[in-house]
């Protein structure tokens, strides 16, 4: 039986490939960026695992990589703002023939933010 798509509620193909530097207020706004942002993978693209993740005997899918924040510095350039642990974990669904993402996982942990000018702190790995 071949898989229908990925979805959670509705079929969503899950983003695995990010090059491509929108930078816009929406993104900065949603990492806590004044003027403008991106978001994009480290080296364009989140890595795949395939494996049994809830020992169900279907093989899951499991993306795994680094988020990076890039903030415009007005005058044309990125400069790297944030850094962040991705892992999404897709679960095959047989009712539904879909995988699904699994929720509560953890994602998204802050490996790197930079001092931003005017503010206090910043902190790397």
């Amino acid at each position: 039986m071949p898989v229908n798509g990925f979805g959670a509620g509705k079929h969503v193909i899950p983003k695995a490939v990010d090059n491509y530097h929108e930078n816009n207020m929406m993104t900065a706004t949603l990492y806590g960026l004044e003027g403008t942002a991106s978001s994009v993978f480290l080296g364009g693209m989140l890595h795949a695992d395939y494996g049994d993740v809830n020992s169900d005997g279907h093989t899951d899918i499991v993306l795994s990589g680094i988020r990076q924040i890039f903030q415009s510095d007005g005058h044309g350039e990125q400069i790297l703002a944030k850094e962040f642990y991705v892992k999404e974990i897709y679960m095959y669904d047989p009712p539904s023939d879909t995988f699904l993402r699994a929720e509560d996982l953890g994602e998204n942990m802050l490996i790197f933010e930079r001092a931003i000018p005017g503010e206090t702190g910043g902190q790397g790995l």
